[in-house]
């Protein structure tokens, strides 16, 4: 009788062991969903995302840019096989390499009136520490030098800043409308982000340093 039962408990475990192998399965959204409850969202901990927005726990994919010097620069993370998790992404520009809270700022060439908006990031934001990104894949929109003289020239100071032609970054990060900023932790994780003109230099600061709040309080609980 015991072997019986051993033999039925056996068929019933290798059913279960194969059920996953026998090609695609109907249920798989459901699957995958169950799986994605919860993730480590980096300065956010862990986190049920199914309450949150799509930015409060958005990956900023891997990529390669050419900022406004035609320099080649590269988005990259490192993992940790032993636990399977990103340790940290950093942003290469130059000799430099960004592996603290930035600030991804989008916007275009022809959107003279978000000038105010970028005016006001770039007094706010560190050095090294913010990115200005163009979202428009027209090339005659894609000369980046000439975006940073132009801009540079309306605001009436030098904007020190990298503007990079990334449309299909923003495609990826679903920016629309313009301007709009992602605050990303180390993680690669956008743990901000902002949509529409700013003009408050105070308040984009109070944003960076919540921002940077939250990756040290991450960083002192692990």
């Amino acid at each position: 009788m015991c072997k019986i039962k051993a033999t039925f408990l056996i068929s019933i475990l290798m059913a279960f062991s194969l059920s996953g192998c026998t090609g695609p399965d109907e249920n798989n959204s459901e699957i995958t969903h169950y799986f994605l409850e919860t993730k480590n969202c980096g300065s956010r901990g862990e986190v049920n995302i199914t309450n949150i927005s799509l930015y409060e726990c958005q990956i900023i994919p891997l990529f390669d840019y050419y900022d406004d010097s035609g320099i080649q620069n590269k988005y990259l993370c490192t993992m940790n096989e032993t636990v399977a998790k990103t340790e940290i992404c950093s942003l290469k520009f130059g000799e430099s390499s960004i592996d603290e809270v930035w600030v991804a700022y989008f916007s275009t060439p022809w959107c003279t009136h978000c000038e105010t908006t970028l005016n006001a990031y770039d007094q706010a934001i560190p050095e090294e520490r913010l990115f200005i990104f163009n979202k428009d894949s027209d090339p005659k929109y894609s000369n980046m030098s000439s975006w940073k003289e132009n801009a540079s020239e309306r605001i009436g100071r030098d904007i020190n800043r990298p503007f990079i032609q990334a449309p299909n970054l923003a495609t990826e990060l679903g920016v629309t409308g313009i301007p709009m900023a992602f605050f990303i932790d180390i993680h690669g994780v956008v743990i901000n982000y902002s949509l529409g003109e700013k003009s408050n230099v105070s308040e984009i600061e109070n944003e960076y340093n919540s921002a940077i709040l939250l990756e040290n309080n991450y960083k002192n609980s692990t």
